[in-house]
């Protein structure tokens, strides 16, 4: 059974004009799971692109990843390095074996962790002319390890892309401040 609460508000009564954090009675990390296999990382992910240059442009300009090229198979592939991990690239309709079973462009949701205040990476997208999402403002979200101050654009297939820094020290932080939506 999930329990609601409230985090960083007065009122405990959940509504669509509360910030209502879904919290599982035991904490998952606390649970004894049997598994096959016990994931530690993400290696790679793949991106299935309409432009390989454009794709390329695109993250090497506005997110510092580094484009390298490799063969695998005998065949040269594509992929955008950041941090330790990788994007590998596929070009729709050339996609390499296995690949996943719907592969289209625009059909991802990403989320980068980034080093830059993402309050000054939203006026530097804003000076080139790049659309921010979301009222064109920083959001605040809930990431893996931490509350985030978040921004949304697109790339060039449309994948939403999402910029953030952790703020807080737990999952579900919301800053006081944080601004409260209200109902439609």
């Amino acid at each position: 059974m999930l329990s609601t609460m409230r985090v960083g508000l007065k009122s405990c009564t959940p509504c669509l004009a509360t910030r209502t954090i879904l919290r599982s009675p035991t904490p998952i990390r606390h649970r004894s799971i049997s598994s096959l296999a016990k994931v530690r990382s993400l290696d790679h992910l793949v991106l299935t692109v309409k432009d390989l240059s454009q794709t390329i442009k695109f993250y090497e300009s506005v997110l510092g990843m580094k484009h390298t090229s490799f063969i695998s198979g005998g065949l040269e592939r594509h992929a955008l390095v950041f941090g330790q991990q990788k994007i590998n690239l596929h070009i729709s309709g050339q996609e390499f074996e296995p690949k996943a079973q719907i592969a289209q462009p625009g059909s991802a949701d990403l989320c980068f962790l980034v080093e830059d205040d993402v309050e000054h990476v939203a006026k530097r997208l804003y000076d080139r002319r790049i659309e921010v999402l979301e009222g064109g403002g920083v959001v605040y979200r809930t990431g893996a390890r931490a509350g985030l101050s978040s921004l949304y654009i697109r790339d060039p297939d449309g994948n939403l892309v999402e910029l953030s820094n952790e703020v807080g020290n737990s999952p579900g932080f919301i800053p006081e401040d944080a601004p409260v939506p209200t109902p439609s």
